[in-house]
């Protein structure tokens, strides 16, 4: 679904989704709903194909990411970021598409197609039982912060906090609140000492919103802990935003609260 530049759906609290600059695509790879949380900022030409994505994350220029499950709140995308390319099976005979009818469009006339169309029928087939291609979906935790021109390989969990290097190509998951970077990417260090980030998986600030860490001093991070951990306990109130569903098949964008219709192709 193709949005137009500076285009926005309004949200009781925020700015809602924003556009800007070159349109942007949701659900682009796939007929799949998506449901996105507010706010949310796609700059230009951000391409995404994913099941949800989560309040005040932020996508910049020309980011292209399919095969995604689910992206969590308050995470950070550079500029050019890749996630979910074409993954072929290399122990096969042949890796390309054709015999795993990704897209042939392209070469429907090759002669003997229409005349014996079952033997490549069996070849795809054939390919779509390998191990290989059973790992698609890639999910992202919270408060992620991937790096420019960075690379996320299909089938891989980045868990909450975790920090992606630039140019980064990740094959495989990554730890809470480990930053990683390389080629490929392998763990440089943790963020915080094992306690600090066991209490932050526990506390899941991300699910009060912004207004929890109000007066902290996010600089101290063992400190700001003992007061998240004092507020979660006190009842300190989730953050409830709206919910915007972006519906492939029939072209619609409607609010998640009361399927209330906001947009049509």
């Amino acid at each position: 679904m193709k949005i137009d530049s500076n285009f926005r759906f309004l949200a009781a609290q925020g700015q809602g989704l924003t556009f800007t600059g070159e349109a942007s695509q949701i659900c682009y790879a796939s007929l799949e709903d998506c449901q996105i949380e507010a706010p949310a900022r796609f700059c230009s030409g951000v391409k995404i194909d994913a099941g949800s994505i989560g309040a005040f994350s932020f996508f910049n220029q020309n980011c292209s990411l399919r095969y995604v499950q689910s992206i969590g709140r308050f995470c950070l995308f550079a500029p050019e970021v890749l996630a979910g390319g074409a993954v072929h099976p290399v122990t096969s005979v042949s890796t390309h598409l054709l015999f795993q009818n990704m897209d042939n469009s392209w070469n429907q006339d090759f002669h003997t197609f229409p005349e014996d169309s079952g033997y490549l029928k069996n070849l795809v087939r054939y390919q779509k039982e390998h191990e290989f291609l059973k790992k698609t979906r890639i999910s992202i935790g919270n408060d992620v912060w991937v790096g420019s021109r960075a690379i996320l390989m299909r089938g891989i969990h980045i868990g909450d906090g975790a920090v992606i290097g630039a140019g980064a190509v990740v094959t495989r998951d990554v730890e809470p609140y480990t930053i990683v970077g390389g080629v490929p990417a392998r763990p440089i260090r943790k963020r915080f000492s094992d306690k600090v980030i066991e209490k932050l998986e526990e506390i899941r600030w991300w699910d009060y919103g912004p207004d929890i860490l109000k007066g902290l001093d996010l600089n101290h991070p063992e400190e700001a802990v003992k007061y998240l951990e004092e507020r979660a306990a006190r009842g300190f109130p989730l953050y409830t935003p709206d919910k915007f569903l972006f519906h492939p098949k029939d072209g619609t964008i409607e609010r998640a609260e009361g399927k209330v219709l906001l947009y049509k192709l």
